[in-house]
């Protein structure tokens, strides 16, 4: 049909990819010895938790607490990174 009326249209309808909570990983926490209270910045590692951290004051050796996957979880300002990924608040990360 020429010069007739269009058909009906089709509405677009625009697909949208589901929302995603997006949240940074801190890969930086401040160890504080629970012996001499020495406080030292360190770099997490992000494939792996740090079973131990020797404190560079009075070389204890931070191990971590009951319940917990690292020293970092124990002794940090901020929980290892598998922790962070997980969102899990019970710091652990193996499972």
């Amino acid at each position: 049909m020429v010069g007739g009326a269009p058909g009906p249209r089709r509405a677009s309808v625009a697909r949208r990819e589901p929302c995603r909570i997006v949240s940074t990983v801190v890969l930086t926490s401040t160890l504080t010895c629970p012996h001499c209270a020495c406080s030292t910045t360190e770099s997490m590692p992000t494939d792996h938790c740090l079973w131990m951290h020797e404190c560079p004051h009075c070389h204890a050796m931070l191990r971590p607490r009951h319940g917990d996957c690292c020293a970092f979880c124990s002794y940090g300002s901020v929980p290892c990174p598998l922790v962070q990924q997980a969102g899990d608040e019970s710091r652990s990360c193996s499972g």
